[in-house]
């Protein structure tokens, strides 16, 4: 799965110390079974839904090896969500 892929909003941020990151800040996506795009190296809170909206369609999560840094609530919200594959 490409970084581009419209379904995920992911922030370029370059790092002297660390190369490039590539942080996931929402997910837009239809819901069901939801695979993380191979290079996205952080997870951000409440990538698919927060308290105005919680998300009631992923499933699903499946996550790359490039996933190094998952905040806390970063799933929080997600009603549905019943696995996560590592």
């Amino acid at each position: 799965m490409k970084l581009n892929n419209p379904d995920f909003i992911i922030k370029e941020e370059n790092r002297l110390d660390e190369g490039t990151e590539y942080i996931l800040r929402r997910y837009k996506g239809k819901g069901g079974v939801v695979e993380i795009p191979e290079g996205v190296t952080q997870i951000e809170n409440n990538i698919f839904g927060d308290d105005i909206e919680s998300n009631k369609t992923v499933t699903k999560i499946i996550m790359p090896d490039s996933v190094t840094d998952i905040e806390m609530d970063a799933f929080s919200y997600c009603e549905k969500l019943t696995e996560i594959i590592f």
